[in-house]
């Protein structure tokens, strides 16, 4: 299962400070999921803004563009 790096930006009370986590997930939404789970952060809204930048990040917002986060899979580099 791949692994991701989730930075969650501060949203007080919920996530009093910026965070970033990570987590083992099937795809990316589901990474973004568990690390609003993991810090206590609301769930997202049904309907996510995604753009993926050049070198892969996927940067994640609500469609009032209040908060982004950003998500990358994280690569094993050794060969395994």
């Amino acid at each position: 299962m791949p692994r991701y790096e989730v930075f969650c930006p501060a949203t007080p009370p919920d996530v009093p400070a910026d965070a970033t986590v990570r987590v083992d997930a099937e795809h990316w939404l589901a990474a973004l999921r568990a690390a609003l789970r993991k810090v206590g952060g609301p769930e997202p809204s049904a309907h996510v803004l995604c753009d993926v930048q050049a070198d892969g990040t996927i940067r994640a917002s609500d469609p009032a563009g209040r908060v982004v986060y950003r998500i990358r899979e994280l690569r094993d580099d050794r060969g395994g």
